[in-house]
């Protein structure tokens, strides 16, 4: 159907009472004043004919030209009663074929779905939308359809979620995310509809989470992170979006946990990671290894150091990303551990293990990754614990 606009209808429709779009209590999808008999279309206007292709639909329509909606505009859930109070999903009104007055629309089960009113045909004012649950989620301020100014974003208990800005139909200005508790989650600026400017989260103590800024929607420039207790747990940069250049990354408690470069969001460089769990005994080391990275895969020789003391604790070879060759690991006296090659990442060929007071541990070999073969395994004083068999 077509439309032509003609402010005195406009006008007229706008009194027909349709409902109030502000207020946060939608229309009932089982009321409705009509009585669909014709008396309810404005002057110039006729109920139009029962469209078999839309039987649940009932529309006012110009005398003059039935092609044009003109009045009361209603479509009732399928197999509801065209009736009072039957079961509506729509409901608003046209004047001249351009939607005006308020407008609400529900869910199959009468629950609402969102309301709002059109001024000639396009969202004027403040919308709102509900969830499946009733409850309120959205409020939205649209000028001319377009979304302009505030809006918010509700939880389901109707504590604010977001507090939006919009202009021109982009999100603009700051935003803020709200936890149900009130407290914030994020602060992030918009600029011509995309991430720019400063952007902040924060735990649900109140401390910062992480800190930086966008540029054009993509992370730019220094950005960190915060354990709760203010620890700081990784730093470095972005650029377009990826990591950049030198980052660091630490354990709750402040020691490091990595260390090395990035470019274009991959490790590339030389990289240093620390290990805090390999025990000896009752004894716990700290062991320092380092590498190079290509492209996000291991290349080269990497070795272990025990941190305290410098001494080598392993050494390996890595073919993209994947060991290769012997693997030799120590003891912090130098006295050997294990010894034996790698293929493509798993044990392969002869393995030798040692007690730290240089007896021979055990002695056989993998076949990818899987123990084959006879071994001889002793214990600290050289006594046999396992003369043979397959592993």
């Amino acid at each position: 159907m077509k439309g032509r606009l003609a402010p005195a209808s406009v006008l007229a429709l706008l009194a027909l009472g349709c409902g109030d779009a502000t207020s946060s209590a939608p229309l009932s999808a089982a009321v409705d004043p009509l009585t669909w008999a014709g008396d309810a279309c404005p002057d110039g206007a006729t109920l139009a004919p029962v469209d078999d292709l839309d039987p649940q639909l009932r529309a006012c329509v110009r005398a003059d030209d039935p092609s044009v909606l003109h009045g009361p505009f209603v479509r009732w859930a399928p197999d509801a009663a065209i009736a009072a109070d039957g079961q509506r999903v729509l409901a608003g009104a046209h004047a001249d074929g351009l939607r005006v007055g308020v407008w609400s629309r529900w869910r199959l089960d009468g629950a609402p779905l969102d309301q709002g009113a059109y001024v000639a045909g396009a969202r004027d004012g403040e919308w709102l939308t509900w969830r499946a649950d009733g409850s309120l989620e959205r409020r939205q301020t649209w000028v001319m359809d377009q979304r302009e100014g505030p809006a918010t974003r509700l939880h389901a208990d109707g504590s604010v979620q977001v507090s939006e800005q919009w202009s021109a139909d982009r999100p603009e200005g700051e935003w803020v995310w709200q936890r149900p508790d009130g407290s914030v989650e994020q602060r992030v600026t918009f600029s011509a509809g995309r991430r720019d400017g400063p952007a902040v989260s924060f735990h649900p103590d109140g401390t910062k989470a992480a800190e930086g800024a966008y540029a054009d929607g993509l992370r730019e420039g220094p950005w960190t992170s915060w354990y709760p207790d203010g620890t700081v747990e990784a730093e470095g940069d972005f650029a377009g979006g990826a990591r950049q250049g030198d980052w660091a990354t630490f354990n709750p408690d402040g020691t490091p946990d990595a260390a090395g470069p990035y470019r274009a969001g991959v490790r590339h460089g030389r990289w240093t990671f620390w290990d805090y769990d390999l025990r000896d005994g009752d004894t716990v080391h700290v062991v320092r290894t380092e590498g190079e990275v290509v492209d996000g895969d291991a290349q080269g020789e990497w070795v272990g150091l025990y941190d305290a003391t410098g001494e080598p604790f392993s050494a390996v070879t890595y073919v993209d990303g994947r060991r290769q060759g012997d693997y030799a690991d120590y003891f912090p006296d130098g006295a050997p551990r294990s010894a034996g090659p790698f293929l493509d990442d798993l044990q392969h060929g002869r393995w030798q293990f040692w007690h730290p007071n240089g007896q021979l541990a055990c002695e056989g070999d993998y076949h990818l990754g899987e123990e084959v073969g006879d071994w001889a395994c002793f214990d600290e004083a050289g006594n046999s614990l396992r003369p043979g068999g397959n592993g």
